[in-house]
């Protein structure tokens, strides 16, 4: 059967089972996808905002120019690999399986992203991937947005300026009330966050 496997590691020869240093192989398997535009998202950068909508992965912005300044410029590199007895798994994506034996990879059948917002529109073109853009909202679900947002990330703040710098000025880039000099009851929880980024 064959499977996709995305990642920012030039160097990743091997996924390894129960290995956290492979991002998506922890807990004691390893994570792989039938969807490539899911192995892709993973690989430039994995965000929260996402849905799949009739078999179709979808990426929503939050914020004018949001996908845009997260994924331009940024490379990866998305593996193809054929393996036999993976397990489907209970997953929001509704196409990830799991392996419990580790997988040597071949560099031969390994593709070079060179620039993900490229990536993103070409998936878009062949209607692979689908963008719900900013413009795409109106000014009500904006404000809704921009409030969800603001709520869901406030707690994890300076976790974030602390542990993922370049995370934080992304975030406050598109949304400054998030400046942890503007706030002035930011949580103190330590260790809250995976070391598995998301935007």
């Amino acid at each position: 059967m064959i499977f996709y496997h995305g990642t920012k590691d030039p160097k990743l020869r091997k996924l390894l089972v129960g290995k956290k240093s492979t991002r998506e192989g922890d807990q004691g398997n390893i994570f792989l996808t039938t969807d490539y535009a899911c192995a892709f998202m993973y690989a430039a950068a994995p965000i929260r905002s996402f849905a799949y909508r009739n078999g179709k992965l979808y990426l929503f912005e939050r914020g004018e120019g949001y996908l845009k300044k997260l994924y331009e410029g940024h490379d990866c590199y998305i593996f193809t690999i054929e393996v036999e007895g993976a397990k489907q798994v209970d997953h929001p994506t509704g196409k990830v399986y799991v392996y419990d034996k580790d997988i040597e990879l071949d560099v031969g059948k390994r593709e070079y992203v060179p620039d993900a917002y490229e990536k993103m529109l070409e998936l878009e073109a062949q209607g692979k991937l689908g963008v719900e853009r900013w413009e795409d909202y109106t000014d009500e679900q904006k404000q809704n947005i921009r409030k969800k947002f603001i709520n869901d990330y406030t707690p994890y703040m300076e976790d974030f300026k602390n542990r993922f710098p370049d995370q934080y000025d992304f975030f406050i880039y598109f949304y400054p009330e998030l400046k942890i000099d503007n706030k002035k009851n930011v949580s103190k929880t330590k260790n809250v966050l995976s070391t598995n980024k998301k935007y």
